[in-house]
């Protein structure tokens, strides 16, 4: 044996008598249920892995850092659930009643069902290694395990995560006001929305509003009336309560120019019609609120075709050039 193979040897020899070198055990948590439990054990063991990710052991094998499950049987028929916790030194129970939960018919769900529940008393009492147990009053405990507790703690913090909002199909209402470079500076309006998120990051939306202005001029006025239809993609990210989203799409519909001539200067009126024709960009954030949904979109978009109002010879109205359009809605899920 060459010099290099005795000292690789020697290296590996003592990484694998430190403790550092060496794999943490994972949590462990015993099992017990009373003879009298109406479930299958090795039923209620798997679901309980399942639920915790952890080792679940229904013998007495449990080490001293292992949390302790009973389940037993009270004199009213419901089942007692009891957790003995040696990481916050403490115990608490609860009682459920697996008969009026689940019909005869639902026998095998019923070990998911206790599964359930015991999941959720075992991250309610290991809920406790977030707190500051640093009080005045409180009695020393014995040190646990490091790894223990920081295992727990990381799987606790997981488990009180805020959900990200649900994907489906909003239907909601618009108010929308849009600003452009000539006249009329400012329409007002607003309309309905169904917009659609999916899985992948993806979504779509259609809209359909109407946007008015009145411009006035020395010959009279001239209203400018806006109907049109919005078909976008976009993407979207989810954080909690929110949605964030980022997109494109084309803006079609038909516009209106009606003149209001003076009385006094005896001129006649007209309408003029037009295409509303608008590539956009569109980006928009909406807050979850239970089913509500509230939203701010913000809309940029230049016109494909312009649309010009004169009167006497003079510009009075037009679309063309930049547009922002910016709309805040509610609405709620229909699927």
């Amino acid at each position: 044996m060459t010099l290099g193979q005795r000292a690789i040897l020697l290296l590996v020899l003592a990484l694998s008598t430190s403790g550092w070198a060496a794999p943490s055990d994972p949590p462990q948590v015993v099992l017990k249920l009373d003879p009298c439990v109406p479930v299958a054990r090795d039923e209620v063991r798997r679901w309980l892995a399942l639920e915790l990710g952890e080792q679940v052991i229904t013998s007495g094998e449990g080490s001293p850092s292992s949390s302790q499950v009973q389940v037993s049987c009270e004199d009213s028929g419901r089942l007692a659930l009891r957790i003995d916790d040696p990481l916050t030194g403490k115990a608490i129970w609860r009682s459920i009643d697996l008969s009026s939960q689940l019909s005869s018919q639902d026998v095998p769900l019923r070990a998911r069902f206790l599964a359930v529940a015991i999941s959720e008393l075992l991250y309610a009492s290991f809920a406790e290694l977030l707190l500051d147990q640093r009080t005045e009053n409180a009695k020393p405990q014995p040190p646990q395990p490091a790894t223990l507790l920081k295992e727990w703690s990381g799987r606790v913090e997981d488990k009180l995560k805020q959900p990200l909002p649900p994907l489906g199909v909003e239907l909601g209402a618009i108010g929308s006001i849009l600003v452009q470079r000539d006249a009329p500076a400012l329409l007002s309006g607003g309309g309905l929305r169904l917009l659609g998120d999916a899985p992948y990051h993806l979504g779509w939306d259609v809209d359909l509003q109407y946007l008015f202005a009145r411009t006035d001029g020395a010959l009279g006025s001239v209203r400018s009336d806006r109907i049109g239809g919005r078909l976008a993609i976009h993407g979207q990210v989810r954080v909690p309560r929110l949605y964030i989203r980022g997109g494109v799409g084309l803006r079609l519909g038909v516009i209106r120019h009606v003149g209001e001539p003076l009385e006094s200067l005896g001129a006649t009126a007209s309408v003029q019609w037009g295409p509303w024709v608008t590539p956009v960009l569109l980006g928009s954030i909406s807050v979850a609120i239970s089913r509500l949904r509230l939203d701010l979109v913000l809309e940029g978009g230049y016109v494909a075709v312009p649309v010009l109002a004169r009167t006497a010879g003079h510009l009075t109205s037009s679309v063309s050039g930049p547009q922002l359009l910016i709309s805040l809605g509610v609405g709620s899920f229909i699927r």
